[in-house]
């Protein structure tokens, strides 16, 4: 079974959890899966949200070639240092699933409720 497969089964598994009628309106916007295969030749499908990036003092951000790059100005020199690359805080998982990739078997391992997150500190992945 390949990863496409998996997240078919934990989309149909989730939303037998939870109607699509009862999902938050953010949810699509707001909301990323990703995988990893297992030693025991399964598929973990996560579904997590990640919480705004807090800019710090002195910092913005700017296109640069078409992307989103995170600058900081140093106050003493005033000189510009940019970030192609930066860590902002952990996702936050609440959904996690293992599906086994011979009998396409699943197991719940992680369902938190959501109905409390505040979406205006949620980073949106797609266009309002």
């Amino acid at each position: 079974m390949d990863f496409d497969r998996a997240a078919v089964i934990a989309a149909a598994e989730y939303l037998v959890r939870h109607p699509a009628e009862t999902l938050p309106s953010w949810f699509n916007e707001c909301v990323t899966m990703s995988g990893t295969k297992t030693g025991d030749n399964k598929w973990n499908i996560m579904y997590s949200v990640h919480s705004i990036f807090e800019l710090g003092p002195n910092q913005h951000w700017e296109e640069i070639s078409g992307r989103r790059v995170l600058v900081e100005v140093d106050q003493k020199t005033m000189k510009s240092k940019f970030f192609i690359s930066w860590h902002g805080p952990d996702p936050i998982e609440f959904f996690k699933i293992s599906i086994s990739k011979t009998d396409e078997s699943a197991q719940v391992l992680l369902d938190g409720d959501i109905s409390h997150m505040d979406v205006t500190k949620l980073e949106r992945l797609a266009a309002k």
